[in-house]
């Protein structure tokens, strides 16, 4: 008895065999992971202390001027805030600006959101 021929499978062969010779196929890449795909932790206490510390040696004598801008950064950035948090902030920018420190209250507190 005669087989019967599968023109789909000698189909799909052909193609193959015509792709393959066209095209050779990369290996697939696996993609490296990058700072945006990475699943990140919340830093700890101590890794930020490092990094401030790290910035410091960076910033020389211009390290509380960054300190005092991360601390106003941070504040401005979480919206609510506790008693003791304003209280920190008014000590940045009394620290900051010495001479004219009310001046200086004044005019950040009367620009903030209540």
């Amino acid at each position: 008895m005669a087989k019967r021929k599968n023109p789909l499978s000698d189909l799909d062969a052909f193609l193959k065999q015509e792709a393959s010779s066209l095209v050779k196929p990369e290996g697939l890449k696996k993609e490296q992971p990058t700072a945006n795909t990475e699943t990140q932790e919340a830093p700890t206490k101590e890794k930020i202390v490092e990094l401030l510390v790290a910035l410091g040696e960076s910033e020389g004598a211009n390290f509380s001027d960054t300190l005092y801008y991360i601390i106003r950064e941070t504040f401005d950035t979480l919206g609510t805030h506790s008693s003791e948090d304003k209280m920190l902030l008014n000590t940045v920018l009394y620290l900051k600006n010495k001479p004219n420190w009310k001046v200086s209250l004044e005019d950040y507190w009367s620009n903030q959101k209540h």
